[in-house]
């Protein structure tokens, strides 16, 4: 939801969004409606990255839809959620591709894209010894007069420790078939990354 309501004086708006990347058209149909100038795109290593969201869509829907849907009640399988052909509410193999969602986007091709800055950063930035010099970045590109205090996982999900039905650890050794699928495809996301997404003029990395 986009809050559409005025903006007091030195206020900063903004809005999470952990799928808004893979709609461009969307992205732009927002910037030009509502002002958007900065998106800060996060990432994590493909293997966690692809457990933390299958256990968040397993352990997070309202108690009622999941009542009335099937597929919520019973989820696939981690292991068949390979390729873009098989995703289970948006979680695949393919969701941790993000090279697929940012192709284009900060290339400055066409507008209002061309217009966006983006900020890059990676989820153990967050915290540990470097996380102030992050902190210190990201104030910067948002404009922001204020320092930014430490950011923590506030969502992190416990399902793992609470032993939930359907949760998954991919570390068994049932999922070895996918970690090694989830590396292969991130040697692509990383080559990207590292060498053209970082470099387009409208990106920057976060210290």
């Amino acid at each position: 939801k986009i809050d559409t309501g005025p903006v007091e004086r030195n206020q900063v708006r903004g809005g999470k969004c952990p799928l808004f990347i893979w709609n461009s058209e969307r992205i732009g149909n927002v910037a030009s409606s509502f002002g958007l100038e900065r998106i800060v795109v996060g990432v994590r290593h493909p293997v966690l990255f692809f457990q933390s969201f299958y256990n968040y869509r397993v352990t997070n829907f309202p108690q009622g839809r999941r009542q009335k849907n099937r597929e919520l009640q019973h989820p696939p399988p981690p292991e068949s959620l390979v390729g873009q052909q098989n995703q289970w509410e948006d979680v695949s193999t393919y969701s941790a591709q993000y090279e697929q969602a940012l192709k284009g986007l900060a290339s400055g091709d066409s507008l209002p894209l061309s217009s966006l800055k983006f900020f890059l950063y990676t989820a153990e930035q967050l915290e540990g010894g470097a996380s102030k010099l992050f902190r210190n970045s990201l104030k910067d590109f948002l404009g922001l007069q204020r320092p930014i205090e430490a950011i923590g996982h506030a969502n992190k999900n416990d399902a793992l420790e609470r032993k939930l039905p359907y949760v998954m650890d991919i570390c068994e050794e049932r999922y070895s078939d996918l970690r090694d699928l989830l590396i292969q495809n991130a040697i692509d996301t990383s080559r990207f990354l590292l060498s053209e997404f970082i470099n387009g003029k409208n990106v920057q990395v976060g210290d």
